[in-house]
């Protein structure tokens, strides 16, 4: 399980979706075209055939793929803590980068 979390953690648009979904009510579904900003047709292709899958696979998303909705997964809340985690480094390494 701990692995699989992991692994779905893996890739900045992996995190993007499971933050979008964050935003929104705990039982709201977002049709697939709503999770990343500003996807193109190789980001949605990838969204549906690499993204989707893995996070499905660690039960962080329910993905209804013939209505083409995504909503939290039963493991969705297990991300959580990573994900604080993880938006907080990069903002720590975003402020030391900063020109003085």
């Amino acid at each position: 399980m701990v692995d699989d979390l992991l692994r779905a953690l893996v890739g900045e648009e992996r995190r993007q979706v499971l933050a979008r979904l964050r935003s929104e009510h705990p039982t709201a579904a977002v049709r697939t075209g709503e999770l990343l900003t500003n996807a193109g047709a190789e980001e949605r292709i990838r969204l549906r055939h690499s993204l989707l899958p893995v996070l499905a696979e660690a039960d962080l998303v329910c993905w209804d793929r013939e209505r083409d909705l995504v909503s939290r997964g039963p493991e969705f809340d297990a991300a959580l803590p990573f994900l604080d985690l993880i938006e907080e480094r990069e903002s720590d390494s975003t402020t030391r980068n900063l020109p003085a």
